[in-house]
């Protein structure tokens, strides 16, 4: 019997004084899963929706625009690997993890008009990801990422008005729970567990924020931009052919601890490198030209053959770029 992947909820709260948390350690904090694992993506882009049912209070242009900017806080740290994507509006309406034969998981923002989670929720985002390491999905993949928007019991505005919930501080805030982040115990962090009326500040991430996304999506990552939708019906599928993934890929950092298999990275067919593909072409130049100064006609023939072959391996290499430049396949496939 094939066991479901782990779903994960975590939430923005409204502030109620005079809480204050205990001086901790300025760090990021990642999420989990039961083992202790990690969560991440495993892919660089990843796509986000909204629901076409929008705000019932506010315009879809002002949505639209939040929404992009919190994905853009995110993709714009300078030394991560990660693109976070708007992809316009979705008829879908369901939230978390959808095993349905034939239906394609999407990460979306809807608007509830009904709240059924904790009251003092702003927003909540639900995580989906693999709970065991197995050939098919390292554990602690995210698979499937939804945020819920509290519009029930909670006013949102989109120009700071202090007496609403601004709705960029409030998605930026979830989008870093949707790439894997739990909350940071550091008021000026952007993982912080509450936020006031009025307040903007999450917009912007903090140091340990960045420095978050960085460690876990870095630059030199070997992270292909996938942006299909994931097959996540009963049968499930293997990892593509032309790709491997092992778990880890990120070091630990801050105190966090590493996915199983900590070093691991991927290991990916696709785009040769110009030295390569120039190395190819001169091999194939080099065996024309013995070929025309041999007289032999058997030899000639022979060498003229052998750089046929080469000619056709470097059309079908450089196909393989082309293709690659769209995106490999990476660790698209999750545990049935």
């Amino acid at each position: 019997m094939a066991r479901a992947p782990l779903a994960l909820t975590l939430a923005l709260l409204i502030a109620l004084p005079p809480c204050a948390p205990a001086a901790r350690a300025q760090t990021y904090v990642r999420s989990k899963t039961d083992g202790g694992v990690p969560t991440r993506w495993y892919t660089k882009c990843v796509p986000v929706y909204l629901n076409a049912a929008g705000s019932a209070t506010l315009p879809q242009a002002s949505v639209e625009r939040a929404i992009g900017a919190s994905l853009d806080a995110w993709s714009a740290v300078g030394c991560a690997d990660l693109s976070l994507l708007y992809e316009g509006l979705t008829s879908r309406g369901d939230v978390g993890y959808v095993t349905t034969p034939g239906v394609q998981n999407i990460n979306q923002v809807v608007f509830e008009q009904v709240w059924r989670h904790d009251p003092s929720a702003l927003a909540l985002t639900t995580i989906t990801m693999c709970q065991n390491t197995t050939t098919q999905c390292p554990a602690g993949t995210i698979v499937d990422a939804d945020i819920e928007v509290n519009e029930d019991q909670y006013t949102f505005a989109t120009n700071g008005a202090p007496s609403a919930i601004d709705l960029e501080n409030t998605l930026t805030h979830e989008v870093g729970h949707l790439i894997g982040f739990d909350h940071a115990a550091s008021a000026s962090s952007t993982m912080f567990a509450a936020a006031p009326p009025g307040e903007t500040g999450k917009r912007t991430l903090a140091p340990l924020d960045e420095r978050g996304a960085c460690d876990v999506y870095p630059a030199s990552s070997c992270l292909a931009c996938e942006l299909g939708p994931l097959d996540l019906s009963a049968s499930g599928v293997g990892l593509p052919r032309d790709a491997q993934c092992t778990s880890g890929g990120a070091g630990a950092g801050d105190g966090e601890v590493a996915a199983a298999g900590a070093g691991g990275g991927c290991a990916q067919r696709g785009a040769p490198s110009p030295i390569s593909a120039l190395l190819w072409a001169a091999l194939l130049w080099a065996a024309l030209i013995r070929a025309a100064l041999i007289r032999a006609a058997l030899i000639r023939a022979a060498l003229i053959r052998a750089a046929l072959i080469w000619a056709a391996l470097l059309r079908a290499r450089l196909g393989g770029a082309r293709w690659g430049a769209r995106g490999g396949r990476v660790c698209r496939a999750v545990q049935p």
